[in-house]
């Protein structure tokens, strides 16, 4: 098995998370995940703007709207 990089990990869970809006469509969804994977979104939407680095406290909660095929930052 090997490391899997942020790059690799933004890829993989970004696209899990579109897949969401097909599977689910119109329909709101609570995904519970550790921090290093919402960390992941966040770099996917905007790179220049987050990073892996950005701090997320346990229990934090996050919302993001998916809409044809984009992922966005709601609070």
């Amino acid at each position: 098995e090997s490391y899997e990089d942020d790059k690799k990990l933004v890829k993989r869970i970004s696209e899990a998370v579109l897949d969401l809006e097909k599977s689910y469509p119109n329909q709101h969804v609570l995904l519970v995940t550790h921090s290093h994977a919402i960390k992941a979104l966040y770099v996917y939407i905007d790179p220049d703007k987050y990073s892996f680095l950005d701090v997320i406290q346990n229990g934090d909660i996050r919302y993001f709207s998916i809409e044809n095929h984009s992922i966005k930052v709601l609070k």
